[in-house]
């Protein structure tokens, strides 16, 4: 039986009573209803986007908050983009530190080593790019006078 004058909110279980004022008060999540929904499914069908005029009208509907409406929209955008296992170039530099293990997909062992390498190999080139956006090309003496880095003799330019 659904509410006529808009959507239910759960209760929130707690152990204990958070102390007023501590800024621990959480409001309920809320239950949307089956037309609400399947209106906004049909509307991020459409666009994964509102507009606030757009976003104002659907909350009329619905007879929801906007930031209702906001939220939703956030977490299926977030939600589809976790399912896909899309990585943006943090979660790559960090997955080649080893410090981000966040799989949301299953994968065989060549396609993780393949993931593993191509996030290193990223983090990598990110570093390089870095480093000489910001490196300055000190001098070098050889026979007497300074030499730009760059033309220096192949020998001294070996690493050690």
């Amino acid at each position: 039986m659904e509410n006529p004058e808009g959507p239910r909110s759960r209760r929130v279980k707690r152990k204990e009573r958070p102390k007023e004022g501590t800024g621990e008060e959480k409001r309920p999540r809320t239950a949307f209803s089956a037309e609400q929904l399947s209106r906004l499914k049909q509307e991020f069908a459409e666009s994964r986007y509102l507009t606030e005029k757009r976003r104002q009208a659907l909350a009329r509907d619905l007879r929801l908050n906007e930031s209702q409406i906001k939220i939703w929209f956030q977490n299926k955008r977030a939600k589809i983009k976790k399912a896909s296992g899309q990585k943006g170039g943090l979660a790559l530099q960090l997955m080649a530190q080893g410090l981000y293990n966040h799989s949301t997909i299953p994968v065989d062992e060549d396609e993780e080593e393949e993931a593993a390498a191509a996030a290193a190999a990223a983090a990598d080139e990110e570093k390089r790019r870095q480093a000489a956006a910001s490196m300055v090309i000190p001098s070098v003496v050889v026979g007497g006078g300074p030499m730009p880095l760059d033309t220096r003799p192949q020998a001294l330019l070996v690493e050690r």
